[in-house]
């Protein structure tokens, strides 16, 4: 991440924190508005991140007391669909992942399967030789064996 946008970030991150406090001490607690508020500054940028999602966790814990059921309610909904996103893009990329390495694991086998056959047909192709076996009927035998004849 660019530090330009890490330090936004950072500001977003204490001014989540700050507005709550704002909040609290302006009016003596957080209603439906002031958390909407938050939630919309949290992801302002499109994403919520995890410290983002951490502070609003802060929020809900610290001043649970100091919370209309309202506000408590959208900011557990808004928490638990963000965690239910994370949980399930943590889980998208470990499936993204593990079909990488099946698919590179293919390849590597269908590699070294080819290396095999070729390794095979040379020896084939050196024990017809040793046989004193002539070129045409080399080519018969490769072709009935389905070798490649060089």
């Amino acid at each position: 991440m660019p530090v330009g946008l890490m330090q936004q970030k950072d500001q977003i991150i204490s001014q989540l924190r700050s507005m709550a406090d704002a909040k609290v001490q302006e009016k003596g607690q957080l209603d439906l508005h002031d958390v909407d508020e938050m939630m919309h500054r949290a992801s302002s940028d499109g994403s919520v991140t995890r410290d983002e999602a951490g502070d609003l966790n802060w929020v809900r814990v610290h001043y649970a007391d100091k919370m209309t059921k309202d506000a408590a309610f959208a900011l557990d909904h808004f928490l638990s669909n963000w965690i239910s996103g994370a949980i399930h893009d943590q889980m998208q990329r470990d499936k993204d992942k593990a079909r990488e390495k099946k698919a590179q694991d293919q390849i590597e086998r269908i590699e070294q399967h080819h290396e095999n056959l070729r390794e095979w047909r040379v020896e084939v192709d050196q024990r017809l030789r040793a046989l004193e076996v002539d070129d045409k009927q080399r080519v018969v035998i490769s072709q009935f064996f389905n070798l490649k004849h060089d």
